[in-house]
């Protein structure tokens, strides 16, 4: 997918999940892959099929749609897009799109769910959930936001972070009324980041986040949800860890001008949880400065939590080469316990592009196999040159491996700069 194709918007937000379509011998892969305003299945081999407008789920037509998450979950074979509407204030909410089937040419079901009426800290009433994001456990679909609320014509107010717990049983039965529990802001840190739990047998789900408001935070919040939905009986403890300080990173040099590649900040950007395993691994952007280097760039942040009868860190690293800037890492796990990262990769002799690593299981606090798996082939310059805000990944059901989804720069169109995505099917 590429800018236009996309839609036309700055940054893609790429966001990918696998999953089988069909039954018995007649089932395959499909991918999808939803960035800003569309949605579009690809089989393996990469040929395009259904698309889908990821606006058709809002309360009006004209409302203003962004920030795309997909996934697709085993136990229910349904995929589930969820967006959040910003513009108007009036009309904010998080918007859900489930699958009727694991066919997603057939009917969809939409739940829009305002935000409009939430009763803010400050007393105010509304806000829109920015930088959404999704998970779900056997029993529950959990939304996440960063609630901001508008004080003027283009003027918002940091409210805190939200999140909204959902009946997942009744959201793939396409049930009219699904029952959900609302934690309004504040609820701590920002960006809460929901796990995609992989073979999860368990009602509990896990959320991580760490305060990013912050120029270096060494604090990492573990959510534990419990209960059920459908009975109201829904409660979430948070678990404060120790982690290594984490920091705001700094932009990325490209090749070809001096122009540098916004890497935001040291929210968290993804998170997995494999039940088998029992590990929560989350990423992020930091600032470190690479073994060998005398500069501090921007590097893969990844910290594994190990979930049993406590809570704790198990690993908690950075990685970063001299000379290069690395951004934006997603993380699957496979059933092996290997760890699968996709981000982006640039330099100033290397044109942003989409990258590949991973971390075999037993070796600890490092990456492996590096691969640029579609270098890119222009500058980026426009103006601002946003990049981000994530990459994607997703465990394959059929064979376990893992699709990697990242962005990169090209110029296919002569004296036109674009992002474009690539996708690529990674294994051990």
């Amino acid at each position: 997918m590429n800018l236009y194709s996309g839609g036309g918007f700055v940054p893609p937000d790429t966001t990918v999940a696998a999953g089988t379509v069909g039954t018995g011998t007649s089932a395959t892969t499909m991918l999808m892959e939803a960035v800003n305003s569309m949605g579009t299945m690809y089989d393996t081999s990469g040929s395009a099929g259904v698309n889908l407008a990821t606006t058709s789920c809002t309360k009006n037509s004209s409302d203003s749609v962004s920030d795309p998450r997909v996934l697709f979950d085993v136990a229910s074979g349904r995929w589930f897009i969820s967006t959040t509407t910003f513009a108007p204030i009036g009309d904010a909410s998080w918007n859900l799109l489930v699958s009727a089937s694991n066919d997603p040419s057939g009917n969809w079901f939409c739940l829009v769910i305002p935000t409009s009426g939430i009763i803010n800290p400050d007393h105010t009433t509304g806000n829109f959930p920015d930088f959404p994001k999704m998970g779900m456990s056997s029993d529950k679909v959990i939304l996440t936001g960063d609630g901001y609320s508008q004080i003027g014509t283009n003027s918002y107010k940091f409210q805190g972070s939200e999140f909204i717990v959902l009946d997942k049983n009744a959201l793939v039965s396409g049930a009219s009324q699904v029952a959900g529990t609302l934690f309004p802001p504040n609820q701590g840190d920002v960006a809460i980041e929901p796990a995609q739990q992989i073979n999860s047998t368990t009602n509990t789900l896990y959320m991580a986040a760490v305060n990013s408001g912050l120029a270096s935070t060494s604090t990492l919040d573990v959510w534990t949800v419990t209960g059920s939905p459908a009975t109201g009986s829904v409660q979430a403890q948070v678990t404060a860890l120790p982690i290594g300080p984490l920091s705001i990173p700094p932009n990325a040099q490209q090749a070809g001008t001096s122009v540098l590649l916004d890497t935001n900040d040291d929210s968290l950007l993804d998170a997995v949880y494999r039940q088998g395993s029992g590990s929560l691994w989350v990423s992020a952007n930091d600032a470190c400065k690479p073994p060998g280097d005398s500069t501090v760039r921007s590097c893969l942040r990844f910290i594994e939590i190990s979930i049993g009868s406590t809570i704790s860190v198990a690993q908690d690293f950075d990685y970063g080469d001299p000379g290069n800037y690395y951004y934006f890492p997603a993380v699957r796990t496979d059933g092996a316990g290997d760890l699968f990262v996709a981000f982006s990769c640039s330099s100033a002799s290397m044109y942003a592009s989409a990258c590949g690593a991973m971390q075999k299981a037993g070796i600890a606090n490092q990456l492996t196999n590096l691969s640029v798996t579609r270098a890119g082939d222009s500058t980026y310059t426009l103006s601002p040159p946003r990049w981000g805000d994530y990459s994607g990944a997703s465990a394959d059901p059929s064979d376990g491996s893992v699709w990697l989804g990242a962005e990169y720069a090209t110029g296919l169109i002569p004296g036109f700069e674009y992002w474009g995505t690539a996708i690529t099917q990674v294994s051990p």
